[in-house]
């Protein structure tokens, strides 16, 4: 469902620079509220899980300078392909040359519509395949698209992410997510013991997988042994 268009910029209101004086320091950083908090910890969290053992850096509040530009925000998860590993103060674009495949925003109620379009809009701009805003205290969800110039909301509950290998959902009339295995958890859960049985799941598939192949290798062995056996008689 697309929502309204959005709305002219305010002027009137400061955009986000990135100051010589204080590199990689967000103009207004947004960590007021509980709410806000526990789904930034989550949120991360959840992504580094879905994503381990793929060359991507998984990061929260990372500065992210789009190419040319003078200005900066600071996406409360952004993911960047090729990354994986590295420890960025920041994120320069010209300097890296790889565009992130995924920035999302936890928005903060005192968040005003012009300066999230703006932060919207560069991300876009900048090339960023999927881009998401979360409404922690409403339960909402929205894909961001820049279409024919204008920014444009969709709801996204229901919406698997393929940067972020996430669902977004509800259960119980709380968003969450739905993550590999099928498990669906929301930021009052135990993030850690999701972490801890994904981690499970995914050693079980390990196991599965050298358990098949191990006998994929005896059967080959067999196979080799019955070649060479019926060679030797038709000798």
């Amino acid at each position: 469902m697309s929502m309204p268009a959005s709305p002219p910029f305010d002027d009137e209101e400061a955009p986000e620079y990135d100051y010589p004086h204080l590199p990689g320091e967000e103009l207004d950083p947004i960590m007021e509220s509980s709410p806000h908090a526990r789904w930034v910890a989550f949120l991360v969290t959840s992504a580094r899980s879905s994503l381990a053992g793929l060359d991507v850096l998984v990061s929260g509040n990372t500065p992210f300078v789009p190419s040319g530009s003078k200005y900066h925000t600071a996406p409360d998860l952004i993911v960047i392909p090729g990354m994986g590993g590295r420890d960025l103060g920041r994120y320069v674009l010209d300097e890296h040359g790889v565009v992130p495949s995924v920035c999302v925003e936890v928005v903060s109620p005192s968040t005003g519509w012009p300066r999230l379009e703006r932060r919207y809009r560069r991300w876009l701009e900048a090339g960023v395949p999927e881009v998401y805003a979360i409404y922690p205290e409403r339960h909402m969800v929205h894909r961001i698209e820049l279409v024919d110039g204008e920014i444009q909301r969709s709801m996204a509950l229901g919406h698997h992410s393929i940067g972020l290998k996430l669902t977004f959902t509800l259960v119980n009339d709380r968003l969450g997510l739905c993550c590999l295995g099928g498990r669906v958890v929301t930021p009052d859960d135990d993030v850690y013991a999701f972490v801890d049985a994904e981690r499970q799941r995914a050693d079980a598939e390990q196991a599965r997988a050298d358990a098949e192949r191990q006998r994929a290798d005896a059967e080959r062995a067999r196979a080799d042994e019955l070649a060479a056996e019926l060679e030797r008689l038709r000798r």
